[in-house]
């Protein structure tokens, strides 16, 4: 297509008729995409957009839309404006303009009730959780369909945890949640006790690696049982007493001993680790002591834990000996409340995978406390 010249802006400025502004609008707007405009260009051309953005007719309005949806260069204000406008020429740029920012596009979930809208920005190849919050704040269903359609969007665990409670009822929507490729251990958990027939059978093959998890939200006695195990109150020969008869009874497993380090029972952790891999118990000691985390992997590793959250178990482990080692007190809220927040700070719950799941056994330290 021809190039813009100064007479094409001056007959634009003149409001000449409706098919000479759509021809300078398609002109500038290819010129805009195809090569780099100098700054004094830019301004020329930015200006021209401003005017094409308010003109009367939507078709031309529609046309720049088209034309500039993809291009990251378009000035905010401008793709701003045209994702206000009506239907046929917001949708464009609310599903494809890189020029609108998180703030922009939360400014408009929240000023707008037009569905097709909304839909269009759950489109997006790329969505924050900020923007998904709000999107789902929306509380409707085809927005939160069409939004965990979208690998591109980020959703935060707690708004899963609420698209669960808002919708336990609704296996369509139930159907699409578990066919989230980045779907957390700790949804998954929750979910299993909520589907049935084929989705449970499809929750348990996508989530092998955290089977460890989902099995026990299946046996929430289990848990109960674990959880006064390891915080019966007793000293190291006690712990090595209980340890041997877990074994025995083949009772002793992965989870009450993971279990047992977000306790702070170390005497508990020791015995068990002694009892599961043959190791002296001088030489899990020494490692403790050094924080040597190449024999604690090793350590992990031949125990024959799971392997998904070995990076989690490890880290939170290396807390609780530091706090332990400042004097709080094994099994007690304050340290629960420490390792939570010192895992918050660190970065942690983003950074380590399945960490989630070890943060929510920390959290349960509270009312394991009352059982001493």
């Amino acid at each position: 297509m021809a190039e813009l010249s100064l007479v094409d802006v001056i007959n634009l400025k003149n409001n000449p008729s409706r098919e000479s502004r759509l021809l300078v609008a398609e002109k500038v707007c290819d010129q805009f995409n195809s090569r780099n405009f100098t700054e004094e260009e830019t301004i020329v051309v930015a200006e021209v957009f401003r005017l094409l953005a308010k003109d009367a007719e939507a078709v031309i309005r529609q046309a720049m839309a088209e034309k500039l949806k993809h291009n990251s260069r378009l000035p905010e204000d401008i793709a701003f404006m045209l994702a206000n406008d009506v239907m046929q020429v917001a949708l464009p740029i609310l599903q494809f303009s890189p020029a609108l920012s998180e703030n922009d596009l939360i400014t408009i979930v929240r000023g707008t009730k037009e569905l097709a809208k909304l839909l269009a920005i759950t489109h997006r190849d790329v969505l924050t959780p900020a923007v998904s919050k709000e999107l789902l704040n929306k509380r409707q269903s085809m927005i939160a369909e069409s939004l965990l359609r979208n690998k591109g969007a980020l959703i935060a665990e707690e708004d899963l945890q609420q698209i669960i409670l808002d919708y336990s009822r609704n296996e369509p929507m139930l159907s699409v949640l578990v066919a989230r490729d980045d779907l957390p251990a700790s949804i998954a958990e929750k979910m299993l006790s909520i589907v049935t027939g084929a989705l449970k059978e499809e929750l348990m093959k996508k989530h092998t690696q955290d089977a460890h998890v989902i099995n026990e939200a299946a046996d929430e006695a289990r848990e109960q049982v674990t959880l006064k195990y390891v915080a019966m109150p007793s000293g190291a020969d006690q712990k090595k007493e209980l340890v041997d008869h877990l074994y025995r009874s083949q009772k002793l497993n992965s989870s009450m001993v993971i279990r047992s380090i977000c306790l702070g029972d170390l005497d508990f952790f020791i015995a068990s680790m002694a009892k599961l891999t043959n190791w002296k118990k001088a030489r899990i000691e020494q490692a403790i002591k050094d924080t040597n985390m190449e024999a604690l992997r090793l350590l992990y590793r031949t125990a024959g834990f799971p392997e998904s959250i070995q990076d989690a178990t490890l880290a939170v482990l290396i807390l609780v000996l530091d706090e332990l080692n400042k004097g709080q007190k094994s099994g007690s809220p304050v340290l629960a409340g420490r390792i939570i927040e010192r895992v918050v700070a660190a970065g942690y719950d983003r950074s380590v995978n399945n960490m989630s799941y070890l943060l929510t056994l920390v959290g349960k330290k509270t009312s394991v406390a009352t059982l001493h």
